[in-house]
């Protein structure tokens, strides 16, 4: 037997139905802190097109995999 949720009248599958949806959106000031940088460095960051963001309606948010993702890309050895 598979568990399925519904979104109300219309039928669709709800976003979070299946276990493939793990997706955590962060407010502004939770991905500052999250990034460990002030609230201006990120919209800098996200101004200058180095992170990825989602804007819904008026408000912005930060996919953590998109945060993850600039930290692996922005690590640097050193020494080289």
């Amino acid at each position: 037997m598979t568990s399925s949720r519904r979104n109300g009248a219309t039928g669709t599958p709800a976003l979070n139905a299946g276990p493939e949806f793990h997706q955590q959106l962060l407010t502004e000031s939770a991905a500052a802190k999250w990034l460990s940088v002030s609230a201006r460095t990120l919209w800098s960051l996200r101004d200058s097109g180095k992170i990825d963001f989602i804007r819904i309606g008026r408000s912005v948010r930060y996919d953590v995999d998109d945060l993850r993702a600039f930290v692996v890309n922005n690590k640097s050895n050193a020494g080289s």
